[in-house]
């Protein structure tokens, strides 16, 4: 696993996504690796292309365990992991490969 890490504390940034788990969720880790190798392949594309990218990620995934919130669990709970975009709140659900994660993601980002 690359050194990508999903920060489990919300805070704002351009490229923030949260990713609504819960814990011992399987899926949910299935979907952070996914994420991860997404994040550190479009480093690789980043740095051959020339772009200048801050620090080790391209994007952030602040996880946010659903089980706090009822009306999270009533509207996620059955869904889970599901990757939202901060900004505008555009969902993509499980399941979703890296193929499907980029074209979520990539059109979002802010450079």
């Amino acid at each position: 696993m690359s050194d990508f890490k999903v920060n489990k504390n919300a805070y704002s940034d351009l490229n923030s996504f949260v990713l609504f788990s819960t814990s011992a969720c399987h899926l949910c880790e299935e979907a952070v690796l996914v994420l991860s190798d997404l994040n550190q392949q479009m480093l690789v594309l980043a740095g051959g292309q020339g772009f200048s990218i801050s620090g080790e990620r391209v994007f952030a995934v602040n996880e946010f365990d659903i089980s706090v919130d009822d009306e999270l669990i009533k509207a996620y709970g059955k869904r889970i992991p599901v990757l939202i975009f901060s900004k505008d709140k555009s969902e993509l659900a499980w399941p979703f490969d890296i193929q499907q994660a980029y074209e979520f993601i990539a059109p979002k980002l802010v450079f």
